[in-house]
């Protein structure tokens, strides 16, 4: 106790009357880690009638570091704008960051676009704050950078056309054919002509390729391992074996994932609104993160007055089969992540084909174009009457 007593005797020091503690290597401070050289920041009051006043020409503040600005005895809040004292200020906050932090470059308008839009996100921020935050960054000369928050959109979705939005068209609902116009049928002669009869389905269609690939990017994958009379999961199941080899039979040297498709709806009656998503997943992923929301991929999202009629989602299919195909045929390339140096930046070629689809028996009927679970003859494997 009396070796403890002495150590810490030998940190105190007596300024005046207010005692002050010195602080050395051994007993660091948390704001010691932000600047080592400060060594004493002593605040004598010399008014023993009323403590809670400062005069300012009875503070002292000793500093021993050429880095920070010295505070003036009448105006503490107030800096030094000094140019050698502006370099000496950045230079601490890059030895705070990284020695190596001069050598990295600035972020460009597009990085801090896409940061603007997390905060603004993040933080449920108006358009108005973001407006100032985008006048703030335009002060920094950043080449491109946009003027408002409007500008920021636009900038994002032009340097990521595919992956923030997909194609948006409209189904009449007289004559069934796909349209732009949101207000009116664009077929002269149709019904809808002049406006549409009801509220007609608003249709968003995605591409699916930028999709898998990231995705693909940033999960491994696991092997098919099958098993006679034993299935444990889809990618141990005798189908996914039998698709599989009849590709490989074909093309040996063929990398191949599988999907599952899913489709379901909800009717929203706050706003009168139905909602139906068209979905898949990848097989090859482990399980705890197939169905992960990050792994889902979006293959059409449809919004309307009431559930799609088969004609309509009979539509909406042509453009899902269109992206299916193509991964079949054509496939994709994509750089798998991995732990070799060597095969670091190495593209595979990959397909993917569909083999199942998981849903309940509206959406069943809705995708297989068969009758409604409640009529007759509305089974997909038999032809009871029912």
């Amino acid at each position: 106790m009396d070796e403890m007593s002495i150590s810490q005797q030998q940190n105190v020091e007596f300024v005046g009357q207010v005692p002050t503690t010195k602080h050395d290597e051994y007993t660091q401070t948390p704001n010691s880690f932000f600047n080592s050289e400060i060594e004493e920041c002593v605040v004598e009051n010399r008014d023993d009638n009323n403590v809670h006043q400062l005069n300012g020409n009875d503070d002292i503040f000793l500093f021993h570091n050429d880095h920070i600005n010295k505070f003036k005895d009448h105006d503490l809040h107030r800096f030094s704008d000094d140019d050698d004292d502006v370099e000496g200020n950045s230079d601490v906050e890059f030895d705070l960051c990284n020695d190596k932090f001069e050598a990295e470059r600035p972020p460009n308008a597009t990085e801090l676009s896409v940061m603007l839009l997390f905060v603004w996100r993040q933080h449920s921020m108006s358009k108005a704050a973001a407006n100032d935050i985008c006048r703030i960054l335009n002060t920094l000369n950043i080449p491109n950078m946009p003027t408002n928050f409007r500008g920021v959109i636009s900038h994002v979705k032009k340097n990521n056309p595919t992956l923030l939005h997909g194609n948006h068209s409209f189904i009449c609902p007289s004559c069934f054919t796909k349209g732009s116009n949101c207000s009116k049928c664009d077929v002269s002669g149709c019904k809808s002509a002049s406006s549409y009869v009801r509220t007609p389905t608003s249709v968003f269609t995605f591409p699916l390729v930028p999709q898998i690939i990231s995705i693909l990017e940033r999960e491994y994958l696991v092997s098919s391992t099958y098993v006679s009379g034993q299935c444990s999961d889809i990618v141990n199941s005798r189908r996914h074996q039998e698709i599989i080899m009849k590709e490989k039979q074909i093309h040996p040297d063929r990398n191949i994932i599988t999907l599952t498709l899913n489709n379901d709806g909800v009717l929203i009656k706050r706003i009168s609104r139905s909602l139906w998503i068209t979905c898949a997943c990848i097989n090859e992923l482990p399980r705890q993160k197939r169905f992960q929301i990050n792994n889902i991929l979006i293959l059409s999202i449809s919004t309307g007055s009431e559930k799609p009629k088969k004609k309509e989602y009979s539509i909406i299919l042509q453009d899902i089969v269109i992206e299916l195909r193509f991964l079949e045929n054509v496939g994709f390339d994509v750089i798998l992540p991995t732990n070799d140096t060597t095969n670091k930046n190495k593209y595979t070629h990959f397909h993917a084909f569909a083999i199942s689809a998981v849903s309940d028996k509206p959406a069943q009927s809705l995708m297989l174009n068969i009758k409604d679970s409640t009529g007759y003859f509305s089974c997909g494997w038999c032809c009871i009457t029912g």
